[in-house]
């Protein structure tokens, strides 16, 4: 049942409407739902997305689609795809919406994919070298309230063009705002391991929140080991977006010093400067309460990438606080461009992190060449030059002012996002503020709070 188009799923599933959404969901044979019961696979004749009679390169048809054109015509949003397990894919699994390369209108109505399971997706000898994702997500533009849910689904386990290693072309779940802008995303409460990264395409993507979601790339060490990558890029696509977005209470395990790069949270698409803007957040951004933690590798990974545009409405308007990174040993930085990258005018608050005691560098790209993530910049191994630097550069005073340098403990017990919750005397502990100065709260820093007060991160039935 599989068509060669990346569109076109076998399954077409039709939008409802505000008063009767289409629910698509898994039951038992006496239709009483059941999550997860159901499995669809598109994996026939020894080959994931089954066969197509015209040769290779062709099994790049989703499972189950909602693009609203084929194969005729039909409504939109108002769609709620609940508990499937979806395997066996190639190119893509599930694709809702289909604006981005033509085929479909922008979705305005809400659509909410949860309690999925995405697993065991391939890449069979010469399939289509692109973007093999397990969710894609097209231009969603509501007009106010939700836009698209995609809240406590498991990825796990699939294969990409480039091998086990690999996260190439890898993704989990793809946002595209490339060519027509989107917003009112949110991706939240998801496990994700060995399934790729958590990818938003370029500077159409606007208005999202990512949030508790466990991302666990460290397997990927021969090419690529980027949790949370493009959200971030400039790529010139877009200008005048405004809508605010945040990145808060995620866990990404990354594996220091991958060809390619790696990096906890924002990560561009190198060469995408070949649009002519600046790269960095095109919108106004908070990045607050990750866990980020590099495995293994003799370098360090970009932790997190909080550099605004040049010329967005993101400059003076990023804040980040309230996270920890842990280098396990990896000192520096892939590529010498520092665990936090910024420009001196970008934040609007820096302050109350926790990093290693030593072998961290932060860099500090000069505005006025942005543009792209190569130019010259300067790195700092210390909060306080790092701090002035930014001062100096007509940037906030008291940057890391009240952060800490040192390690966290964690109590290593349990199941993916569990492990991280902050041990009893752990550093991070009720050292952190709810907005990241001194005007906040006392918090926990960190992504999963404490072993008395644990905050759930990822899906709730991963095993």
């Amino acid at each position: 049942m599989m068509v060669n188009d990346s569109s076109t799923g076998a399954l077409q599933i039709p939008g409802g409407s505000a008063a009767s959404p289409t629910y698509l969901g898994s039951s038992n044979s006496s239709g009483i739902e059941t999550p997860r019961l159901a499995t669809i696979s598109a994996f026939a004749n020894g080959l994931f997305g089954g066969f197509h009679s015209t040769g290779p390169g062709v099994f790049n048809g989703p499972i189950l689609a909602h693009t609203g054109k084929f194969p005729v015509a039909y409504p939109v949003g108002y769609l709620v795809i609940s508990g499937l397990r979806f395997t066996g894919f190639s190119y893509k699994g599930v694709r809702i919406g289909g604006n981005s390369s033509g085929d479909g209108p922008v979705i305005t109505g809400p659509v909410t994919v949860q309690n999925c399971e995405f697993f065991g997706g391939g890449f069979n000898a010469g399939d289509f070298g692109d973007n093999c994702v397990a969710l894609w997500i097209d231009p969603f533009q509501p007009a106010s309230g939700q836009g698209c849910l995609i809240t406590n689904n498991w990825f796990h386990d699939t294969l990409g063009q480039g091998g086990a290693s690999s996260s190439d072309h890898l993704n989990a779940v793809t946002v595209w705002g490339f060519s027509t802008q989107c917003w009112s995303v949110e991706v939240s409460f998801n496990t994700c391991v060995k399934a790729g990264n958590i990818y938003g395409k370029e500077g159409g993507v606007e208005g999202f929140t990512l949030h508790h979601n466990y991302v666990d790339m460290s397997v990927y060490t021969s090419i690529g080991s980027t949790g949370y990558q493009d959200w971030m890029s400039g790529g010139g696509t877009f200008n005048g977006l405004t809508r605010a977005s945040s990145i808060h209470h995620n866990i990404v395990i990354v594996h220091g010093n991958t060809p390619g790069g790696n990096s906890g949270i924002g990560f561009p698409t190198l060469g995408e400067t070949s649009f002519g803007s600046s790269f960095g957040w095109q919108t106004p951004i908070s990045i607050y309460n990750n866990t980020i933690v590099s495995v293994a590798g003799s370098a360090g990974p970009l932790a997190i990438m909080a550099d605004a545009a040049q010329d967005q409405s993101g400059i003076g308007q990023v804040k980040v606080y309230n996270n920890i990174y842990v280098n396990n040993g990896s000192g520096g930085s892939w590529n010498g461009f520092g665990n936090f990258l910024t420009t001196a005018k970008s934040p609007a608050v820096w302050d109350y992190n926790l990093f290693p005691a030593s072998g961290v560098q932060w860099a500090i790209v000069p505005d006025a060449n942005n543009f792209s993530m190569c130019a010259s910049h300067a790195i700092f191994t210390s909060a306080p030059s790092f701090s002035a630097a930014m001062a100096a550069g007509a940037g906030i005073t008291g940057a890391e002012a009240h952060s800490i340098a040192g390690v966290a403990t964690f109590t290593g017990t349990g199941l993916y996002g569990a492990q991280y919750q902050l041990a009893v005397g752990s550093l991070g502990l009720g050292a952190g503020s709810t907005d990241g100065t001194t005007s906040g709260l006392p918090c926990d820093m960190g992504a999963c709070g404490n072993v008395n007060k644990p905050i759930s991160v990822g899906c709730d039935f991963a095993t």
